[in-house]
């Protein structure tokens, strides 16, 4: 008798084949793929090792995020990069919107998935390609457009406990974390996605910023 992870390598291997057979995926497979990979994390453990997929799975799942340890610790680090960075990048120097997009990483998530398809033995011809891995990212940020990473309201946190989550408390204290919220955007259909983070108290003080890809083609395979 097949086990749960057996099970979810097969759904996932069919989908895959699928995808090779067509040479394309549909928004409603990636979606599928996401679900299952998250299924796949928790039954093995994985959700801690592999953070950046597990974030990107929520996203996809959920309208908001504020019980994401991964996501929280995305708004503190870009809060970190806007306070230390921006003012230095107005002169020239450094690149505030390239740290926000290591932060978001999506050479990380393209990573991950490669690792835990390797794992479980899925086709991952999705993720060899840059068309094909080029076509998926772009399926899946319209997903999550406009569903927002926030902080819970502070009597949440004070109110919860744990190593990161008392963490976060001091943070907050020492006045560290700037930003409320975080979200992607786009102007329309296949035009740029961005990020947008919104300070804290203040929906109109937005800083907004291109989702670059920070993993050169060459690490592809073209063939």
């Amino acid at each position: 008798m097949l086990d749960i992870v057996e099970i979810l390598r097969n759904d996932l291997q069919r989908v895959m084949k699928n995808a090779r057979d067509r040479q394309g995926i549909s928004q409603e497979e990636i979606l599928y793929i996401f679900v299952k990979t998250r299924q796949v994390l928790e039954r093995q453990n994985m959700k801690e090792k592999y953070q950046t997929l597990n974030l990107y799975c929520n996203w996809m799942l959920h309208t908001e995020l504020s019980e994401s340890s991964r996501g929280l610790q995305a708004l503190v680090e870009i809060s970190q990069a806007l306070r230390t960075i921006y003012p230095i990048s107005l002169s020239g120097q450094k690149n505030a919107n390239d740290r926000v997009c290591e932060i978001l990483s999506l050479k990380e998530l393209r990573h991950e998935m490669i690792q835990v398809f390797l794992q479980i033995k899925v086709d991952k011809f999705l993720l060899d390609k840059y068309v094909f891995w080029n076509g998926f990212v772009q399926s899946f940020l319209r997903e999550i457009r406009e569903k927002r990473i926030a902080f819970p309201p502070s009597y949440n946190i004070k109110q919860k406990r744990g190593k990161k989550l008392d963490q976060l408390k001091q943070k907050m204290k020492n006045n560290e974390i700037i930003l409320e919220n975080l979200w992607l955007s786009s102007d329309g259909q296949g035009e740029q996605v961005h990020w947008n983070v919104s300070v804290l108290g203040s929906d109109d003080n937005v800083f907004r910023g291109p989702l670059m890809f920070t993993e050169d083609r060459s690490a592809f395979k073209e063939s």
